[in-house]
């Protein structure tokens, strides 16, 4: 055998070496991707009892909204006169039911409009409080109706609206 021949061998033992020591330090499918993003550990170590990435719960997905016979009640947070009328009436041409007659909060001034919604095992009045916050009130802040909330909400609301000041020029 030549020496030319004897380099190539050398030189593919060492590119077969090489591609099996990479293949066992990183494992199947995780090629090119850094320790953390395989879920191990970095240089840097985290905090004990911090979940990792692979372990974590992303949040189930919620229904598809339901569009119309929802339930809402609309609270003016503002010194508006009717504008929690105008917000009502808005929503039940769109095929929304009132819950409550529309009235005044029990505290003003509202900065910041809210949807807020009652909870239910399906999180279907969730999906409908976001789907009101993103399509009437420029993405509005979305909450779980609370006891605290500012006004008397019927049993029956599903959707509670605290219309704020960032909604007043629609009044």
């Amino acid at each position: 055998m030549n020496l030319g021949t004897a380099r190539i061998l050398i030189i593919i033992a060492l590119v077969a070496a090489g591609v099996a020591v990479l293949s066992n330090a990183f494992g199947p499918g995780t090629a090119g991707l850094s320790p953390v993003d395989r879920g191990g550990s970095s240089t840097s170590p985290s905090p004990s009892g911090s979940p990792s990435p692979s372990t974590s719960h992303s949040p189930k997905p919620l229904p598809s909204p339901d569009t119309t016979g929802v339930l809402v009640s609309a609270f003016n947070g503002i010194d508006a006169p009717n504008c929690a009328g105008t917000v009502s009436s808005l929503l039940v041409a769109d095929g929304y039911r009132d819950a409550d007659a529309p009235a005044d909060a029990s505290s003003k001034p509202t900065a910041k409009t809210t949807v807020y919604y009652r909870m239910d095992p399906q999180h279907q009045n969730q999906s409908d409080a976001q789907y009101i916050a993103d399509t009437y009130f420029n993405g509005a802040r979305v909450a779980k109706l609370s006891p605290t909330f500012p006004g008397v909400v019927s049993d029956t609301a599903q959707v509670a609206i605290l219309i704020g000041n960032d909604y007043r020029a629609n009044c």
